[in-house]
C-alpha cells in the first residue's frame, strides 16, 4: 500500500490533481468498441515518460479494460506483445488522427524541458 502523502506539499497536490483529471474519465465510452464497463483515460504519451502531459486531456483516449491492458488478445498499449500495440498505434492514426499527430508533436516534452507544473494552482482552481 502507498504511503499518504503530506497534505500541502507537491507530492499531495499532485496526487489530488491527477487523481480528479482521471476520475473524470472512469465510466465514458470506450473509443475502440463503445463500452462503459471498467472504462478510464489512457495517456496517449506516456505519464512516466512524458510526466509534463499527465493531466493534458488532448494527450487522453478513453479505452475499456480488454483494449488498455495486458488482459486478452486484443489490440491495447500495453499488451506487451508487439503486434496488439502496433495495431492499437494503427488504429489510432486511422480512428483519432488529432490523437496521434499530437502525440508525434508531443512525444519529447518533458518536465525538464518544460518548467514546473503548478500543482498547487491546478488543485485550487478544481
Amino acid at each position: 500500500m502507498a504511503k499518504a502523502k503530506k497534505k500541502g506539499t507537491v507530492a499531495w497536490f499532485k496526487e489530488k490533481v491527477v487523481d480528479a483529471f482521471m476520475n473524470s474519465y472512469r465510466g465514458l465510452p470506450c473509443e475502440v468498441c463503445g463500452t462503459t464497463y471498467g472504462t478510464c483515460g489512457h495517456h496517449y504519451v506516456g505519464k512516466g515518460y512524458c510526466p509534463r502531459h499527465i493531466v493534458t486531456p488532448e494527450n487522453i483516449i478513453v479505452l475499456c479494460i480488454p483494449h488498455h491492458g495486458p488482459y486478452g488478445k486484443k489490440m491495447n498499449p500495453h499488451s506487451g506483445c508487439p503486434s496488439l500495440y502496433h495495431e492499437f498505434e494503427a488504429w489510432v492514426k486511422v480512428h483519432k488522427p488529432d490523437l496521434f499527430e499530437w502525440g508525434k508533436a508531443h512525444e519529447n516534452d518533458t518536465s525538464l524541458t518544460m518548467g514546473k507544473i503548478p500543482w498547487k494552482e491546478l488543485y485550487e482552481a478544481l
